[in-house]
């Protein structure tokens, strides 16, 4: 399994709420709703911690404060008696790393390179640690969740130079710079909206020769370089090189042909935003229920979210909202959208949006 096995939700929107929260003790959830919100804490803290640029020499800063809040919104959850030890050693191991990312944090700050090492070491063990007790868990969102704010040797290199923020995983953010000069071609001559169902052949060329990878290895791609953006917005500067694809799915993964992923940001206001996710299919065929239902646990975590219709263009989906975080995901015949953004988020109405854009539609 990859080590960033999610892409952010928001920068900010970190806890899922449990269902229990307002009461004064927590509230007994069955095994599978109990994965289902341990799987949807961790995927919102993947996605939050794939963001971060290690470079910004806030990082670590940033990656600690995410943790304690997925840490913060795991704690009130009561695991079923068969689970306890698990989740006890699970939560445990993602404590003991908050401590080890302190230690980090203070020895990059005083350039103490001997002490950054061992927390670096301290760390990687850790956070193995924490994917065996997750994996035991059955919380497969929850492996690698901390590999992301690194939880692995991928710190070392804080510990050489002087700029002691930057890790080896930095290098990967340098690959996102060429998409932002691509989009334009994309962007720039597909903005007449047509229904979903519009089957046009030469949208054809253009998806399947951009995957770099194919199923059961699948890489993702820039959306940026093949989609048009809603009316209003740009594509941002976003690192996806290491984010999880359904590619691997035991459902689903051998039907996927590619995978795109980009944030978008409202031209007048950037701090607008809804990170984009947009899966192809390698036919065009209609989603099986038991398709359906893979896709919505890798997008939205755990067993999916609320049944919904988008009010334009009658696109089946998926929703999930918290105070935290908005998120949807919808399927058509050949391909998928999820978006997420910050609470409160029309995201139906962001699809709808996005999909209309399309001149060609939205099919592979």
């Amino acid at each position: 399994m990859k080590r960033n096995r999610m892409v952010t939700a928001s920068l900010v929107a970190m806890a899922l709420t449990a269902a229990s929260c307002g009461s004064s003790s927590p509230k007994s959830l069955s095994t599978d709703d109990f994965l289902a919100e341990v799987n949807a804490d961790c995927r919102t803290a993947s996605r939050a911690l794939d963001k971060l640029d290690f470079s910004d020499k806030n990082a670590i800063s940033d990656a600690t404060d995410i943790v304690q809040t997925m840490l913060d919104a795991l704690t009130p959850l009561k695991a079923p008696k068969a689970l306890q030890a698990d989740f006890d050693d699970f939560t445990g191991s993602i404590d003991d790393q908050l401590t080890q990312f302190g230690k980090l944090s203070k020895a990059i700050k005083k350039g103490d390179d001997q002490a950054a090492q061992a927390a670096s070491d301290k760390l990687d063990t850790l956070s193995k640690n924490g994917d065996d007790s997750a994996d035991a868990l059955g919380a497969s969102k929850c492996v690698g969740v901390t590999s992301a704010a690194g939880g692995t040797s991928d710190t070392t290199p804080d510990t050489s130079p002087g700029t002691t923020e930057a890790p080896a995983t930095t290098e990967a953010p340098a690959t996102t710079e060429a998409p932002a000069t691509t989009a334009a071609p994309e962007t720039t001559t597909a903005n007449t909206p047509l229904p979903i169902d519009t089957s046009v052949d030469t949208t054809e060329p253009t998806v399947d020769t951009t995957p770099s990878t194919s199923s059961g290895s699948l890489a993702p791609d820039d959306a940026s370089v093949v989609f048009t953006p809603i009316p209003g917005y740009t594509w941002a500067n976003f690192d996806y090189s290491s984010a999880s694809t359904p590619g691997d799915d035991a459902v689903i993964g051998s039907l996927v042909s590619g995978y795109y992923i980009g944030e978008l940001q409202q031209t007048a206001d950037s701090t607008v935003y809804v990170n984009v996710y947009i899966t192809i299919r390698n036919d065009q065929a209609d989603w099986t229920p038991a398709e359906l239902t893979a896709y919505y646990g890798f997008e939205l975590g755990g067993s999916g979210g609320t049944d919904f219709t988008t009010a334009t263009l009658g696109l089946p989906g998926q929703s999930v909202s918290t105070e935290d975080y908005a998120a949807a995901a919808v399927t058509g015949p050949g391909f998928g959208v999820a978006m997420f953004g910050p609470a409160g988020t029309d995201i139906p109405t962001y699809i709808d949006q996005f999909v209309q854009a399309q001149s060609d539609g939205m099919d592979g």
